[in-house]
């Protein structure tokens, strides 16, 4: 019979302990492959669920950051997402799309989504598309979601040429 003193087994236990919370660390860090559409999409719905705005800013294609600022792009994210910010995401799925433009520079993905609104105390399922576009070599999120806005007043105000200039320039970053 093998007998382990208690301070052999406390050192055992603070190795293993110290071993985990490493591992752990290293898994929780921030990584992720600008060569895979789906590692970039799993990147931005991860920063942009958990708060971090600036973060998924970032990955945003740089011709949409043309269209919109850091400050903007905050802004519309708190205006329209309100009832994402009192939410928690369970569950994200991204299923790729086939493609219905020849050429590889953009890729789209159906985003399957189950979050549990802590106001509410209930569950919803959203289901909606996100487009990537290889920039240089490395995939970016085409984001041109506050310019969709302009182009709906425009139309509800009766000013439907204006509209479909706005929706031509939607088209513009986003062919899908």
């Amino acid at each position: 019979v093998m007998r382990i003193s208690l301070i052999d087994l406390f050192k055992q236990v603070r190795n293993t302990f110290l071993i985990g919370v490493v591992c752990f660390m290293v898994s929780c860090s921030v990584k992720f492959d600008h060569t895979s559409p789906v590692s970039v999409a799993e990147y931005y719905f991860t920063q942009y669920s958990e708060g971090n705005l600036e973060e998924a800013y970032n990955v945003i294609a740089d011709t949409c950051k043309e269209i919109v600022t850091f400050d903007e792009y905050v802004s519309h994210v708190h205006q329209y997402d309100a009832v994402q910010n009192n939410s928690t995401v369970l569950f994200t799925n991204f299923v790729a799309q086939p493609p219905i433009l020849d050429g590889l520079e953009f890729r789209r993905f159906e985003v399957q989504r189950l979050l549990i609104n802590q106001a509410a105390k209930d569950t919803s399922r959203q289901i909606f598309y996100c487009t990537l576009c290889n920039e240089n070599g490395s995939w970016k999120v085409v984001w041109a979601e506050n310019i969709f806005p302009v182009a709906e007043t425009l139309r509800e105000n009766g000013k439907v040429r204006k509209a479909e200039k706005t929706y031509a320039k939607i088209l513009q970053y986003d062919p899908y």
